[in-house]
């Protein structure tokens, strides 16, 4: 993000030069302006302090924009423009000095004038520009206006780091997506489409079969004891992970979304922003355990495997702390004004760090996982939808809708940084994490222009977009 920033400002420092450069001057033998001096400086008034006396630089005449002339004064005499030579060096002068340090002078933009602070040394004032064609005045504001807009599209920004796309799969299919996930154990990535779920090898990315009858499938969790899938549909479709092969089905209330294993207990929890906003499943069996009330939608959650889980929950700008065992709330850790619209959750187990992505504003709030301080706060991409955090390099990962993802590296359980902001696809904004490759995968497809009132093909509440552009639905592989 600084990088192209700093890009942004040496445009605009180019091209408001350059601006300048083409206002015109008068050709040898064009006669000064009345009143003009016919020396080559120009008197300065000061303050008793020593300093310039900006009161002298005001607006002179001036036709309006419909005229082709305005003028500036700064004191009563201006330097001769007899010498075109000098009166380019003069130009040059005064331009290096405005554009020098921000801060050490007022720049009028139209060639009006300019007054120096102490930092620059320069007991002098610059001369007054004549402007004789419109095109010519207005160069510089196109200049601004140019440096402007490349500014508002410096985010996000591609930083370098260690991560790059490793491999690109477009997989094609019909079917509208939501998340996506690796599991490691039996080496098999599953991406729900509509009303079913298709299954690739995780290793070649190659087709292994599908999953039907998955109505409204947003998401997947694996037990990897019992090799025991669940889809987050309604019904809920319990199959093998090895044959992929159903096993039951199982009615739940609410409306099923985000879902994940929680190992300590060997339980389902399937997320839904209706009441009741978790439905508590037992892997073993598929059989319905409980429910929980989080007070809020939930987006994802995450479990330390000690017993403790944690769910953040959008509409609410907070992360619920749910004792696994009793299956209830013991607490909601505010996220205040440091992050709204949580969508994505990770943690580090081992030193009991949460990182809550959010989406307005755009940043990682990194607090503790104990009590729920917030240690910092990070900026990240716009519409994260999935976070994961890798023991093995102590980096957690954000993925959004903008085509980027986040990488933040955790240097200790007080320091945190941003390593990298990897460039991936525009819509990959859920993304899952293979341990034991430490890669991690993404999943988008191209949209096609949105027309008034349309809503794109799979897009549900947050629709807005145009739709999917047919066999164009991808999978990303991110890694070192």
């Amino acid at each position: 993000m600084k990088q192209a920033l700093g890009f942004d400002v040496a445009i605009w420092l180019f091209l408001a030069r350059l601006a300048l450069f083409e206002l015109p001057r008068r050709r040898p033998g064009d006669e000064p302006a009345r009143g003009e001096a016919t020396h080559h400086s120009w008197a300065v008034p000061k303050s008793n302090a020593g300093r310039l006396d900006r009161s002298a630089c005001r607006p002179g005449t001036s036709r309006g924009i419909a005229g082709s002339l305005q003028r500036h004064s700064c004191g009563d005499a201006r330097p001769a423009r007899t010498d075109t030579n000098r009166a380019r060096a003069a130009t040059s002068f005064v331009l290096q000095r405005d554009l020098t340090v921000a801060g050490i002078g007022n720049f009028c933009l139209i060639g009006a004038c300019s007054s120096l602070g102490q930092a620059t040394g320069v007991d002098a004032a610059p001369p007054n520009l004549e402007i004789r064609q419109m095109r010519y005045g207005t160069a510089l504001f196109v200049a601004l206006g140019f440096a402007i807009a490349l500014s508002a599209q410096a985010q996000p920004a591609e930083s370098g780091g260690p991560y790059k796309i490793l491999k690109t799969a477009k997989v094609g299919g019909a079917g509208g997506f939501d998340y996506v996930f690796a599991d490691s154990s039996s080496r098999k990535l599953f991406i729900p489409r509509g009303n079913r779920v298709t299954v690739f090898n995780l290793d070649t990315l190659a087709s292994e079969g599908v999953i039907d009858n998955t109505r409204g499938v947003h998401g997947v969790a694996v037990d990897p004891q019992s090799g025991h899938g669940f889809s987050s549909s309604n019904p809920v479709v319990m199959f093998d992970t090895k044959t992929l092969a159903t096993i039951k089905s199982i009615e739940v209330k609410g409306n099923p979304d985000g879902t994940f294993f929680e190992p300590a207990t060997h339980r389902i929890y399937v997320l839904s922003h209706r009441a009741p906003n978790v439905s508590v499943l037992d892997a073993k069996d598929g059989s319905i355990v409980g429910t929980i009330d989080l007070g809020g939608a939930p987006e994802q959650g995450v479990s330390d495997g000690q017993g403790h889980v944690y769910i953040d929950i959008e509409n609410q700008n907070n992360v619920a702390a749910v004792d696994a065992n009793t299956m209830k709330v013991t607490a909601h850790y505010d996220l205040g004004e440091k992050g709204g619209g949580p969508a994505g959750l990770a943690l580090d187990a081992k030193n009991h760090i949460l990182f809550a992505c959010c989406r307005n504003p755009q940043n990682m709030v990194i607090l503790n996982a104990m009590d729920g301080k917030v240690i910092t706060t990070l900026p990240i991409g716009q519409g994260v939808d999935a976070a994961e955090f890798n023991p093995n390099t102590m980096e957690a990962f954000s993925s959004h809708r903008d085509g980027t993802l986040t990488i933040v590296k955790e240097n200790s359980p007080t320091s945190f940084a941003v390593e990298q902001t990897l460039k991936t696809m525009v819509g990959a904004k859920t993304s899952t994490l293979d341990d034991k490759t430490n890669q991690i995968y993404l999943i988008a497809a191209e949209q096609a222009p949105a027309r008034q009132g349309q809503a794109g093909q799979g897009q549900g509440r947050r629709g807005g977009r145009g739709q999917m552009v047919p066999d164009s639905f991808t999978i990303l592989v991110a890694g070192k």
